[in-house]
């Protein structure tokens, strides 16, 4: 047979040593031990005797019984193994119990015990050495192995001083607590249980946004001396405007804070019953007054008359048999009261296991509408940053390409006001030339390469313009490519972390559904012993 800790492990799925630990599920089990054996003599008093052990031999007084249930107490009369059965008197007739005068005397052919004020055991006559010993039985509440070596533990498979059809409920007994222990202590992942989830860190932009830089004006050379040409129907060139380009500010990202707080795991008591409204049984047992042997005495050695002596011992005799009857009236109201304390019992360790129940579905429930929170918190937070981002690229993207027409348009238009501007002075410097005669060739070629100068001028800033507007532009889409993946990425620790909760959540009712179910089993079989309250139960479903 396997030790009972592997039984456990195999009705819970959980691997003791650590939650619980071993010493714990070595509790349970001898908590178990009690419970059943306090159930079961609660449900069928008679059974008492399964669950029994017995002393060794006494040979003085004083055996500390503690809370335990006495079964029976036995004397030895004198003789090796000749053990007669004690009756129980209350503590208080002891001395009568020592007079041979008395009717309550306790001779070793009828002995008697009581129970001091310390829970001791003691024998009347009192115990001397070899054949005038005692042995106590009662109820075991040191649970132990066979060997009876040490106290129970989750190594050991047997159960002294109980019966073996029984031990299956400790074991569902310690299962039940090992689960009720594991789901208490269950902590989630630290990954899990983070209130707040950090947003990351975006890339920023390497490359800043080009200027243009225009070139400068053109400059007419100097005239040739004693040269006067009249530009005045030349004009000028038109000055480079640079276009305007205003980039919107990118999005900024502040972190992700779950206004919604993790539910704290319920702190389970496993021994919370409420025994407020419960009423201990009290054993009061009936008055009688002592009766007048004396008398009898006189009527038989004094005054010889022996039916006036058979009348006194008649009623007497009608004495005892009055209180023996209302001896066993209290005992059978006790034994009501008892039953009724023991049906009480249950029913408010049922309530503190639907009440333990409660705080574990809670639990539960809080925990499923966390995980829902979270979901939609972080699903509003991805939505708004991503169409955050989406309009900031867009945006960004038309602007430049905005700009880089505009500076192409200006360009073109300076460009064209230069050849117009080249052209009115070609012409000017040509009808000069035609009404003096004077050469102006050389004039006209430094002209010209101003011109060119001026032209090249403009075209190199603008290639250079566009240069670095094309590597402003990559760096722009490579920058919102890696914050798209760093988003991305986010999004999938998102939803790790929601399926982390959903584990734990799936998990823990698993093992809630198991509990209810090992309760269940155990609840069932204290059911059948008791087929009146098994009636009672099925009358209450229907």
């Amino acid at each position: 047979m396997a030790d009972f800790e592997t039984q456990v492990e195999a009705l819970t799925s959980i691997i003791v040593g650590i939650t619980p630990e071993d010493n714990e599920v070595a509790q349970f089990l001898r908590d178990g031990v009690l419970d059943v054996t306090n159930r079961c003599i609660a449900i069928n008093p008679a059974e008492a005797l399964d669950f029994s052990r017995k002393s060794s031999e006494q040979t003085s007084q004083g055996f500390d019984v503690g809370t335990n249930q006495i079964l029976s107490v036995i004397r030895e009369a004198g003789t090796n193994n000749d053990w007669r059965e004690c009756r129980q008197i209350p503590f208080g007739l002891q001395s009568r119990a020592t007079d041979v005068n008395s009717f309550h005397y306790a001779s070793k052919f009828n002995p008697a015990y009581y129970i001091d004020q310390d829970t001791e055991v003691n024998v009347l006559p009192a115990p001397g050495g070899s054949d005038n010993g005692f042995i106590v039985h009662y109820v075991n509440d040191v649970p132990t192995d066979e060997t009876n070596s040490a106290l129970l533990t989750q190594h050991h498979e047997d159960i002294k001083y109980f019966p073996k059809n029984k031990v299956h409920l400790v074991v569902i007994y310690a299962s039940i607590q090992s689960l009720r222990n594991y789901i208490s202590n269950k902590v989630l992942d630290s990954d899990t249980i983070n209130t707040d989830l950090i947003a990351p860190v975006l890339s920023s932009y390497s490359q800043s946004l080009p200027t243009f830089v225009t070139p400068n004006s053109f400059v007419l050379p100097v005239s040739p001396a004693g040269v006067n040409v009249d530009f005045s129907s030349v004009g000028t060139i038109t000055d480079f405007v640079t276009p305007v380009f205003s980039l919107d500010s990118k999005p900024t990202i502040t972190d992700l804070s779950i206004s919604v707080t993790i539910p704290v795991p319920p702190v389970l008591d496993s021994s919370s019953i409420n025994t407020s409204g419960l009423t201990n049984p009290a054993f009061t047992p009936p008055v009688m007054t002592t009766p007048n042997w004396s008398d009898v005495d006189n009527w038989i050695n004094t005054e010889e008359d022996s039916e006036m002596s058979a009348a006194r011992v008649q009623a007497i005799q009608m004495k005892v048999s009055e209180y023996s009857a209302k001896l066993q009236e209290a005992q059978a109201q006790f034994s009501k009261d008892n039953a009724i304390l023991a049906k009480d019992l249950q029913i408010a360790s049922q309530n503190a296991s639907t009440y333990e129940q409660g705080k574990i579905s809670k639990y539960s429930t809080e925990l499923q509408s966390y995980q829902a929170e979270v979901g939609k918190q972080t699903q509003e937070w991805q939505a708004n940053y991503q169409k955050d981002l989406s309009l900031f690229t867009e945006n960004a993207s038309l602007g430049l390409q905005q700009y880089q027409a505009d500076l192409q348009k200006e360009t073109s238009r300076v460009q064209a006001s230069t050849q117009e501007f080249q052209a009115e002075l070609s012409k000017a410097l040509q009808e000069y030339q035609a009404e003096t005669g004077y050469d102006m060739s050389k004039y006209q070629a430094e002209i010209q390469a101003n011109a060119q100068k001026y032209q090249a001028d403009l075209s190199k800033n603008q290639t250079d313009f566009e240069t670095s507007l094309s590597k402003y532009s990559s760096d722009v889409q490579k920058v919102s490519s890696d914050n798209q993946t760093i988003i991305g990425k986010f999004s999938s620790e998102i939803q790790n972390y929601s399926a982390k909760i959903q584990k734990d959540n799936m998990e823990f009712q698993i093992l809630l559904d198991r509990q209810n179910s090992l309760r269940q089993e155990y609840n069932d079989a204290f059911s059948m012993m008791n087929p009146g309250q098994q009636q009672e139960q099925q009358e209450r479903r229907r």
